[in-house]
């Protein structure tokens, strides 16, 4: 109950007077320490389905951008099933 995680439907809320005045002073600062710009992302996952480096040609896809275009700010890329698979790893 005193972790809020109760089978009814009633939450039980807590009142914490110092993280609230915490938020409040942050909310009032944040200009000190926050900026806005606007950013470009390029994100891309690729399956390597257990191949060994080398057999596919990565490049088209790790940057696909014509000619002309301006590069990302950020690039992340997630990749899967980088190792050998085996019939436990499947």
């Amino acid at each position: 109950m005193l972790l809020g995680r109760m089978e009814s439907p009633n939450r039980v809320t807590f009142y914490d007077p110092i993280q609230e005045a915490i938020d409040q002073e942050l909310v009032r600062r944040k200009s000190e320490f926050t900026s806005n710009h606007q950013l470009s992302i390029f994100v891309g996952t690729w399956n390597v389905n257990a191949k060994a480096p080398g057999l596919e040609k990565l490049s088209p896809w790790i940057d696909p951008r014509q000619e002309g275009e301006p590069a990302p700010d950020i690039f992340a890329f997630g990749f899967q099933e980088i190792v050998d698979l085996s019939a436990q790893q499947v």
